[in-house]
């Protein structure tokens, strides 16, 4: 890939002094019931202590987020900056933003969820001049209310205004394949007055879209996100299908569930998950099972968010290791079970794999001790593995417990994903529906990753979206797999029945049971379908779930 930095281009330069002439007819004097503006400082600019100056006080840096418009007089606008009011001049240095009034009533949007692709000031009131609340970059917002290109947003200083222009708000993601066919230039953001960073040259490239709005299309290069701005014909769809399971870039593994602790499980129900009777013949159900401890009240940790302030941090770990690796414990459980089932479908050769989940250590903790930490949890594991040397089980990989990967942890996990790999094994995630970076899977470092919709458990909480196709939609152009879900509540309620129909219904019309497919079932739910006592609750959704699980592996 050629990446080529180009200097600024005369079409930049007239957007941004059309933008000036626009905001300056309008607030030629600072009114305060007309539109408010912004500026973006493209480079560095000098500033001064009042217009008409001949003498610079100093110089702005460069930088990406806006400073609000106080006031204007001509070629001048006054902002706030360290501390203190100055004054800067317009330039090609400089792009100025209109913000329109906000009219009418404003309007409850139909998603409480959006997309937010650009850098943005959040305030008090949907008026540059109102307080400045924060500086927001690209993530998920939850919309409260919305007016024109106003839109009110949740924030953790209270609720607070932002205005986006249409390539900047989306109301789904918009992650696809594509296949960029001509040159093309590439910007840090979805807006032509930024700077060209550089030209897409080697053509047709083929690549994934991780966000798209409008003609804009957010793709990786070089280890770094960008935005390139597409005419008529230059992106065009590329085929996005499933993964297929059982697969070497996966791990060989297929069908998936979490191993329930000890306590709750016995080698028998292990044995009902690993083997099940459908169509008069035995066929194997899971054939990868997750370790990874539950129960944090009882437990007093949990991985997801593992406290390094409470305690021993490496004696905690380095007993749980001992703890799963202990007779009667989580590996020799699936051991037996998996030399039962052997036994019963006549195959000597048959192993179970096995996938062992990761701390995520939070709290006063040092990066290098943040990775040292993780780094020898995974080494005692290896060596516990090789000194038991199970015979019928395999150990493929490590799980991310964490179902979210924010900005901050992007490079550690990337990095604790290089020491995975470097040890021989697989690197795997599920995050949960809209999770920061979950469309960036592979960006992150992980070698596989199920796409989680949480339409079980959270349908109530997205109001207007459509949970399972968004999910799998972003599973198939990432090359992802999909989970199922359920609990105990299947028991109780019908509606719960249904919604597991929903999954199952709409998987099977867009073929998301041929990758792997993760199931999480609670505490041990998988176990309501081999009890007869549910046959009348449960017999009709169990064959759709057989059907959904065991088929693709009778087509390969």
């Amino acid at each position: 890939m050629v990446v080529r930095i180009r200097s600024t281009i005369l079409a930049g330069v007239t957007c941004m002094l059309l933008a000036w002439l626009a905001f300056a007819t309008q607030i030629q004097a600072a009114d305060a019931s007309g539109p408010s503006g912004e500026l973006y400082f493209l480079e560095p600019t000098p500033y001064y202590n009042a217009p008409q100056d001949v003498q610079a006080a100093g110089q702005i840096p460069q930088h990406e987020m806006p400073e609000p418009v106080l006031e204007q007089q001509g070629q001048w606008f006054k902002i706030h900056y360290e501390k203190r009011d100055v004054w800067v001049k317009q330039s090609d240095k400089l792009y100025v933003r209109v913000l329109p009034v906000k009219t009418g009533e404003d309007q409850t949007p139909n998603r409480k969820y959006m997309f937010l692709h650009h850098p943005l000031s959040v305030y008090q009131q949907p008026d540059a001049r109102s307080k400045r609340l924060m500086y927001i970059h690209p993530q998920r917002i939850q919309v409260l209310k919305q007016n024109g290109g106003w839109y009110q947003i949740r924030t953790d200083a209270g609720p607070g205004w932002l205005y986006a222009s249409a390539d900047y708000v989306t109301e789904v993601i918009g992650v696809r394949k594509i296949n960029v066919t001509s040159p093309v230039q590439l910007y840090p953001y979805p807006d032509t007055f930024w700077k060209p960073i550089g030209t897409l040259d080697n053509v047709p490239y083929e690549t994934i879209a991780y966000a798209n709005a409008g003609r804009w299309y957010k793709i990786e290069q070089n280890g770094r996100f960008v935005w390139l701005h597409a005419k008529d014909g230059q992106v065009q769809p590329a085929k996005a299908s499933y993964p297929a399971r059982k697969t070497e870039a996966n791990g060989y593994v297929g069908n998936t569930i979490f191993m329930t602790e000890a306590k709750h499980t016995k080698v028998g129900d292990l044995f009902k998950r690993m083997v099940v009777e459908w169509h008069g013949k035995p066929h194997w159900l899971f054939d990868t099972f997750i370790i990874r401890p539950v129960g944090k009240e009882q437990r007093g940790y949990s991985f997801e968010t593992f406290d390094t302030t409470k305690g021993n941090p490496s004696e905690t770990l380095t007993k749980y290791v001992e703890e799963i690796f202990a007779p009667g414990k989580e590996v020799d459980l699936l051991e037996k079970a998996t030399l039962k089932a052997r036994a019963y479908m006549e195959d000597s050769t048959y192993r179970t794999n096995v996938i062992i989940g990761l701390p995520n250590p939070i709290g006063t903790v040092h990066p290098v001790q943040r990775t040292a930490l993780v780094e020898g949890y995974m080494d005692r594991i290896i060596a516990q593995w090789n000194a038991k040397n199970p015979q019928a089980l395999r150990l493929v990989g490590f799980y991310w417990t964490n179902e979210i990967v924010p900005d901050s942890d992007r490079e550690f996990v990337k990095e604790i994903g290089t020491i995975v790999r470097k040890k021989g094994y697989k690197f795997y995630w599920a995050p949960y529906f809209q999770a920061a970076g979950a469309e960036q899977w592979r960006t992150l470092g992980f070698d596989f990753a199920w796409m989680q919709p949480n339409h079980y458990f959270s349908k109530d909480n997205f109001t207007g979206m459509d949970m399972l196709g968004e999910t799998n939609t972003i599973a198939r152009q990432t090359g992802a797999g999909t989970m199922l879900e359920w609990n105990w509540k299947l028991l109780e309620d019908p509606k719960y029945v249904r919604a597991l129909n929903e999954y199952l219904d709409l998987g099977r019309l867009v073929g998301a049971e041929h990758p792997s497919v993760f199931v999480y079932d609670g505490e041990g739910a998988i176990d309501a379908f081999f009890h007869d006592g549910n046959s009348q609750k449960l017999g009709y959704v169990k064959e759709k779930l057989l059907a959904y699980l065991l088929s693709p592996s009778q087509e390969e």
